[in-house]
């Protein structure tokens, strides 16, 4: 069974308590679902998998499989023999008590044995990445048609894809059908043009992940810009800089959903409203709607006028922008 619901905009993401105790991942995704959570973002590489599945069990009696939306990622490019990657996925949806994701991705161009712990500049070196990932990815998304045909996922798309490797995916013969693509934006490194155009361009729906990790890293580096999204957040009614900063990207019309992680409670609440908020701005006629629009052209301005400093404080994903970059000449 798989969902009877569209996508939805909010995606809790399921990696931050489980990769630090799995029983934090099992409380939080449980909240998650108090709160109105139906999006749940799992990946293989992901230590939370048991905890996911086993919270969402526990629910089922009141909000049955086919109200969620499970988005699940398998380790770098599926390259290989494909029963071996076809029981790396079963193995993955047994432990999240499923019969199928609704959406299934390759988490990143490359290899699947990448050390995401480790240097981006060392372990994604051009050209050699770029060239692996060009002779790849053919037998990568032929391997992800076949899963999705075998009934494992109802949707397939990719995550982290610069729009080199994009466009490289939709220019293979007969044309790849991506239904989504997520990849690491922030109001500091919003997704490029390009990229943005290839998606409206295939109708492929952009997730966000990591979307307001770094809002804290923001006002040591650029001062202004906490008083900026501050006024935003007054003017209309936001409850704080984290939520106006997912409520910015949604404005901008380049995200289609976003994938936060807090496990606070309060911050589940406020993130999870996001969307509803993004919804009630664009539709006022009023000064309060101005004033949002305005602030949140002028924080993207100063943040972008000093991206070197944000990252020196921190406020960057390095894999998130290496990934961005990959192409046959590095950005």
């Amino acid at each position: 069974m798989s969902a009877s619901i569209a996508m939805p905009a909010c995606a809790f993401g399921t990696l931050e308590g489980g990769n630090l105790n799995p029983e934090a991942t099992f409380q939080a995704v449980q909240r998650a679902l108090q709160v109105g959570y139906r999006h749940f973002d799992c990946a293989e590489m992901y230590a939370s998998t048991e905890a996911v599945g086993r919270a969402l069990a526990e629910a089922s009696a009141t909000i049955p499989r086919n109200q969620l939306w499970i988005t699940s990622k398998l380790k770098g490019l599926p390259c290989g023999e494909y029963t071996t990657i076809k029981d790396r996925l079963a193995a993955h949806i047994a432990q999240l008590g499923v019969e199928c994701v609704d959406l299934l991705l390759c988490h990143w161009p490359g290899e699947a044995t990448l050390d995401l712990g480790g240097d981006p500049e060392e372990l994604l070196p051009q050209p050699t990445a770029w060239q692996y990932f060009t002779r790849s990815v053919a037998e990568a998304w032929a391997n992800m048609t076949r899963l999705q045909q075998d009934g494992l996922a109802v949707h397939i798309g990719v995550s982290n894809f610069s729009t080199a490797c994009l466009s490289e995916l939709l220019a293979l013969p007969g044309g790849a059908q991506v239904y989504a693509h997520q990849l690491y934006a922030d109001l500091a490194h919003p997704p490029a043009r390009e990229l943005v155009q290839l998606h409206q361009e295939h109708r492929i729906k952009a997730m966000a992940y990591r979307p307001i990790s770094f809002i804290p890293a923001w006002p040591l580096a650029v001062p202004e810009v906490e008083a900026t999204l501050d006024t935003a957040a007054a003017a209309l009614g936001a409850k704080d800089m984290h939520q106006m900063g997912q409520v910015a990207l949604f404005l901008q019309g380049t995200v289609d959903a976003l994938v936060t992680s807090s496990v606070q409670e309060d911050h589940l609440g406020s993130n999870f409203a996001a969307k509803q908020v993004a919804e009630r701005i664009a539709s006022l006629d009023d000064p309060a709607c101005a004033v949002v629009l305005a602030a949140v052209e002028k924080a993207v301005s100063q943040l972008q006028a000093n991206l070197e400093v944000v990252e020196v404080y921190g406020g960057v994903d390095p894999w998130g922008v290496a990934f961005m970059c990959l192409g046959p000449e590095p950005l």
